[in-house]
């Protein structure tokens, strides 16, 4: 082998192997670098969103201590009977007769192991217009962590009376979510009852007042001689009525909740309570329905308070949203760092060794 072939062989072999060596720090240096500028946008946002979780810990404890102080009791059995015993006074406080058509039954509802679960009673009762409307007024109107869950209301034929069956149902927070008392301490008070003076009587004397139960009796049309005819002024000049609102101030936003399936963004009418539904996909303010964000961000409104969910409408290249509980007229644009990780657009990353023009015409 003459020197020149010794000296292109050594040139093939460095070239070799610097290839070989820049693959090998591609795979081992540059590409998991690159990877990892990628994800880093969607970890920091997991991390502020954790950090904001964090950061309400104690307002949620605080709230946690409010909802234990409302309940009927800490166990089952504890929180049963004290519904029991306080579904029996209400009744008796509203002169209902416990003896005749009293009937209560348990049955317990849906939960959440290791955090809640939910039992209640069913009463069937008997008693006056008035004393089943001031037993129903309390009801609602208890301390008490509760939700009415039926309310059917029935007439007795040939009777005064009426039937009432109500579902009264309230929690049972597991034992791990109660705060441990300190040695020494009284357990927390149960809270004041509302007095039967103290409910609105003017909403309770209304209905009372009004015989719901009355069949309806059409009113006898009277009929009238027609009147003389006479010749009328001519009509006046049509006035301009007052320019009716965007049909976007009258929908307002109730509900954004998920069940099995998509999110659905519930709209209301303020003016007839007509409601309408949307899901991603659908077009709305002129756009498209983008997503359903449950992040807890600033109050657009009032920075002060959150707001724990919002939909994104994306109308051309431009996103809106709305929060939870304002109309759509109260709209407003989101700024690229206020978009969800799922609507950013993606970075643009340069690959290693090439050279990004910049379009000046002396390169």
């Amino acid at each position: 082998m003459t020197r020149r072939e010794k000296s292109l062989a050594a040139i093939v072999a460095a070239m070799l192997g610097g290839f070989a060596a820049y693959g090998v720090v591609t795979a081992v240096f540059l590409d998991p670098a690159a990877e990892a500028d990628l994800a880093m946008p969607a970890l920091q946002d997991k991390i502020d969103e954790h950090t904001r979780q964090i950061g309400r810990k104690e307002y949620y404890r605080k709230r946690l201590g409010q909802f234990i102080g409302r309940t009927f009791g800490r166990t089952e059995s504890e929180v049963r009977e004290n519904m029991r015993a306080y579904l029996l006074r209400r009744a008796r406080q509203c002169k209902i007769n416990t003896q005749l058509d009293w009937d209560t039954s348990p049955f317990t509802g849906r939960g959440r192991s290791g955090i809640y679960k939910t039992v209640g009673w069913s009463v069937t009762a008997r008693g006056s217009h008035k004393s089943i409307t001031d037993f129903v007024k309390l009801l609602q109107d208890d301390p008490y962590l509760h939700r009415i869950d039926l309310l059917h209301v029935t007439p007795i034929p040939k009777q005064q009376d009426r039937k009432v069956l109500v579902r009264y149902v309230s929690l049972v927070l597991d034992p791990k979510v109660h705060p441990k008392r300190k040695p020494g301490t009284a357990p927390a008070s149960r809270p004041a009852l509302v007095e039967l003076a103290r409910a609105d009587c003017k909403e309770r004397d209304a209905i009372v007042a009004r015989d719901l139960f009355r069949p309806y009796v059409k009113r006898p049309v009277v009929r009238r001689p027609p009147p003389t005819r006479r010749k009328d002024p001519p009509p006046p000049p049509p006035r301009r009525g007052p320019v009716k609102p965007p049909i976007e101030t009258r929908l307002k936003i109730v509900s954004l909740a998920q069940y099995a399936g998509p999110p659905q963004v519930c709209l209301r009418h303020l003016d007839t309570g007509q409601l309408t539904r949307y899901k991603p996909g659908d077009e709305l303010l002129g756009g498209k329905i983008e997503m359903v964000d449950y992040r807890t961000m600033p109050h657009p409104q009032n920075p002060r308070i959150d707001s724990s969910s919002r939909v994104i409408v994306a109308v051309g290249a431009t996103y809106w949203a709305v929060e939870l509980g304002q109309t759509l007229s109260q709209k407003h644009r989101l700024d690229p760092g206020q978009l969800p990780f799922e609507l950013k657009p993606p970075p643009v990353v340069t690959p290693p060794g090439k050279k990004v023009s910049t379009g000046d015409p002396e390169e």
